[in-house]
């Protein structure tokens, strides 16, 4: 779907719009990952892909020192709105603009599968993190355990198919996947699990509002216009229809928590 730059300028498109619907969908990921980090007045928090900073709002409200990392500035407007004391910044996750072991916890929300190499994000994640730190991955579960696959397909028809390999929401979602890479950058695994979040919009309008606000949906208005998008969103959405008029889509997301692989000691 383009350069990192235009990719930054699409979902740079509607971000009040992917702030005020968008980003609370998936709160329960949030909070079920925030249950297993030690969060305190002293930790040192990276979220990298941080957007518009509604879990770095729920960290900083722990008392945490929060930083983020994006690479849409419009987003760390709104971070920095919402989180002022925080240090936000401009970057390539894969080349991540703060100091070797600096961080008690990284974290990343839907972020690492959409870096041009994963494995060499999450050595960048590897090498800003304490040696005795945490990392916490969460990414999507299979597009046949996400209803919401359904409109993301509706607007990939709309827009030139990406080249084979490239980026997307579901690039690390296959089973086997992930692990390989945490290993390979330095991780080990200490747990996985899944949290189902369900995604309400109380009218059609709204459910626009949302995914016109991302990337994609911020690519297919680009082409082919929003009347035609929302053409196509219409015809996908029915089933996901209540009886009241709003829409709901349940969608599983996995996340995962590791830690750094100390380093054996060479022997004489």
């Amino acid at each position: 779907m383009g350069t990192a730059d235009e990719q930054s300028a699409l979902w740079g498109n509607r971000v009040r719009d992917w702030a005020e619907v968008q980003e609370g969908m998936v709160q329960p990921l949030y909070k079920a990952v925030l249950a297993r980090l030690n969060i305190g007045r002293t930790t040192m928090l990276l979220d990298v892909g941080c957007g518009a900073g509604m879990f770095c709002q729920m960290v900083a409200a722990l008392g945490a020192n929060v930083s983020g990392l994006d690479a849409t500035e419009a987003f760390l407007a709104v971070a920095r709105e919402r989180v002022p004391q925080g240090d936000f910044r401009q970057g390539d996750m894969e080349d991540l603009p703060f100091a070797e072991d600096k961080f008690d916890i990284v974290t990343g929300f839907n972020a690492f599968q959409f870096a041009e190499s994963p494995l060499n994000a999450l050595r960048q994640a590897r090498r800003v993190l304490k040696p005795d730190g945490t990392l916490a991955v969460a990414i999507w579960g299979a597009p046949d355990e996400a209803q919401a696959s359904t409109c993301l397909a509706a607007l990939a028809r709309l827009i030139p198919p990406p080249p084979p390999g490239a980026p997307g929401p579901f690039a690390l979602s296959a089973a086997g996947a992930l692990q390989p890479l945490i290993e390979q950058a330095g991780f080990e695994t200490v747990r996985t699990d899944e949290v189902d979040c369900l995604w309400v919009y109380k009218d059609f309008k709204t459910l626009c509002r949302g995914l016109l606000a991302s990337g994609p949906g911020a690519a297919a208005v680009q082409e082919v216009g929003e009347p035609v998008v929302r053409k196509a969103l219409t015809a996908v959405v029915a089933p996901f229809r209540t009886a009241t008029g709003s829409f709901e889509m349940h969608n599983r997301f996995r996340y995962l928590i590791a830690r750094p692989r100390q380093r054996t000691a060479a022997r004489s």
